[in-house]
């Protein structure tokens, strides 16, 4: 067993003997040989790992609350050493999950940045599972999975290094390239917001628009809903309220929880979330649910009844914030009438699976034709990055069926995935909505669903019948995803919006 140190930071060694470091380059220097390794033993809330033994002693160890659920327990382990044996022992029977990722560093705006770890060797019980170095990040990590039995002990071996000039850059160099043309869409949609809406000032609070009306606390990522998002509602309040004198603060579940939701302040309060709370977030639950007690409007996706509640979830934003009647009938007649030639099966773009949903429905129908995996969960086509610059609906546009499955199962939480899909006629395979897939809106008969607890033998078969009988696909395909009075109730919604933003507003 050998045991690199932190002065080892690439091929170009370093002798610590000829250079004095101190404290401060030493920690910048870690960010970029510092491992992380996720261990989870998934199955039901008994489910755990213990480590029996870890070679090295300064490791860090940690048992988030967050990686704790009804599905099992977790625990990371950060490690600089370049070189980690470690034996664990699971509890119950499950499927053991182990992530191989970089360090999750990120700026003073919550980006996350994209520092690999080039992972040379990774051994389970003394057998190879990477035949070749892969490179990881925090976003783009390595997945293995293993179906194991309560007691099992596993032992694990892996190396790794920063990147270097030997590293394999295929696959991430495309991926660094679409977060450089991300960034760069960004940079242009915020020139645009600043020509449009006056000049956005970042603070460290949020984003407040110069002349005081509106302030985002939270929205700390960029890749937050209603941040990137041509700040939705700050484009929804000026476009149907240009005139007016108003001062809101929109709180959100990104960023730091604390308690400065439940105190006085100028101006109204509304807490957004676009996200499960109950899964993702549970800690944003600190001061109740949407901290209904402290705001003035909560909003999100469940379903509750109090008069400071409205359900506005975050698909809406498929909707520009300037849209009016005419535009959302018009939509839905569109979405309706799609008819694209399609020359390719089934796509899934995904980052993870954390929750299973996808592997639950990829599983079913693999059995009967290839999947495109465009995203890093199961990656193994990159036409979305290389072909279509990572323009998601453009690239579904070629297939017929689409896994869309949520990132997880909660009563009402629907996204805007399955809406994608449906934007680019393609057939929803889907799972999640609990009991609530948007009954107001789509059409059930145009979509094929699992359920996680139910037999979906017959939705197998009818997936297998539409993809080997091109009739009975048209004929499904060719069924309007969006039930007929969808553009009335949508247009309600939007209704209902803004009648809360006269309350806050005139109140």
């Amino acid at each position: 067993m050998h045991n690199k140190n932190v002065n080892n930071l690439n091929s170009n060694h370093i002798d610590s003997k000829n250079f004095s470091f101190s404290q401060d380059i030493l920690f910048e220097l870690e960010k970029f040989v510092t491992a992380r390794i996720n261990i989870k033993n998934i199955g039901n809330i008994e489910n755990n790992v213990e480590i029996v033994d870890i070679s090295d002693n300064n490791s860090k160890v940690e048992y988030p609350q967050w990686y704790k659920d009804e599905k099992g327990s977790g625990l990371l382990i950060h490690s600089s050493s370049c070189c980690l044996d470690l034996k664990i022992k699971c509890i119950n029977d499950g499927e053991l999950n182990i992530l191989l990722l970089g360090k999750d560093i990120r700026d003073k705006n919550g980006v996350n940045a994209p520092i690999f770890i080039d992972f040379t060797v990774f051994q389970i019980n003394g057998e190879n599972i990477i035949e070749s170095p892969i490179l990881a990040s925090y976003e783009d990590f390595y997945r293995f999975t293993k179906m194991v039995k309560d007691s099992d002990i596993i032992t694990i071996h892996i190396e790794w290094k920063p990147v270097n000039d030997s590293s394999i850059f295929k696959t991430s160099i495309s991926r660094l390239k679409t977060q450089i043309n991300n960034l760069n869409r960004e940079l242009e949609l915020r020139k645009g917001i600043v020509e449009d809406y006056n000049k956005l000032i970042l603070s460290s609070i949020g984003v407040k628009t110069s002349d005081g009306k509106i302030t985002y606390r939270n929205f700390f990522r960029p890749s937050a809903p209603g941040f990137l998002d041509n700040f939705w509602f700050t484009r929804y309040l000026q476009h149907n309220f240009p005139n007016e004198e108003y001062d809101i603060n929109i709180f959100s579940v990104f960023g730091v929880i604390d308690d400065t939701i439940t105190k006085s302040m100028s101006g109204k309060k509304i807490f957004y979330s676009p996200e499960t709370i109950n899964k993702r977030f549970p800690e944003a639950n600190k001061f109740g649910r949407y901290a209904l007690d402290y705001v003035d409007l909560g909003m999100g996706y469940d379903l509750i009844d109090k008069s400071n509640y409205f359900r506005f979830p975050y698909w809406y934003f498929i909707f520009d914030p300037t849209v009016d009647e005419e535009q959302i009938e018009n939509s839905i007649n569109y979405w309706n009438s799609l008819d694209y030639d399609k020359s390719k099966n089934v796509t899934v773009i995904a980052s993870h699976d954390e929750w299973k949903l996808r592997t639950f429905i990829a599983n079913d129908i693999e059995k009967f034709t290839d999947i495109d995996y465009a995203g890093p969960w199961r990656h193994n086509n990159s036409d979305l990055w290389n072909k279509f610059n990572n323009d998601k609906l453009s690239f579904l546009k070629q297939y017929k069926f689409n896994i869309c499955a949520e990132n997880v199962e909660d009563d009402a939480y629907v996204t805007e995935k399955i809406f994608h899909s449906i934007m680019c006629n393609c057939i929803p395979l889907y799972a999640g909505g609990g009991n609530y897939l948007e009954p107001n809106i789509l059409n059930d008969k145009a979509i094929l669903r699992w359920n996680l607890n139910e037999d979906n033998s017959d939705t197998v078969e009818l997936f297998k019948n539409l993809l080997l009988d091109e009739q009975s696909y048209k004929e499904f395909r060719d069924q309007e995803p969006f039930l007929d009075n969808s553009s009335k109730f949508l247009i309600k919604q939007f209704s209902i919006l803004e009648k809360h933003f006269e309350r806050l507003i005139y109140d």
